[in-house]
């Protein structure tokens, strides 16, 4: 028994990892002033909008190998190269070193 005990402990910690993955909305809009971007994810990869480019790649739900990402994260969108990743967070978007913020609702 005392053989198992370590085992069974690691797989209720690899469950607990896992119930904090939290999956994306499939879009959404960020501002940032007058600037605008928005992203659409559809099975597993991303499709981000801002002025009149398009940028596509995959989603990372993993923190870049790291033990632990920061605060909020949800998923990074592998739209560029190295380093020129989108990242989604609770409350914003970062992306080419500025963070977006979620675009106030149309006014009716």
């Amino acid at each position: 028994m005392k053989r198992w005990l370590p085992f069974l402990l690691m797989g209720i910690c690899a469950v607990a990892q896992a119930q904090t993955v939290r999956e994306a909305p499939p879009s959404g809009s960020y501002c940032r002033g007058k600037d605008r971007v928005e992203y659409t994810i559809t099975a597993g990869d991303v499709e981000l909008k801002h002025g009149k480019k398009t940028y596509s790649g995959p989603t990372a739900y993993s923190w870049f190998g790291k033990e632990k990402p920061p605060k909020g994260f949800i998923v990074a969108f592998l739209i560029g190269t190295p380093g020129k990743e989108a990242l989604l967070f609770d409350d914003r978007l970062q992306w080419r070193g500025n963070a977006w913020k979620p675009c106030p609702a149309p006014k009716n």
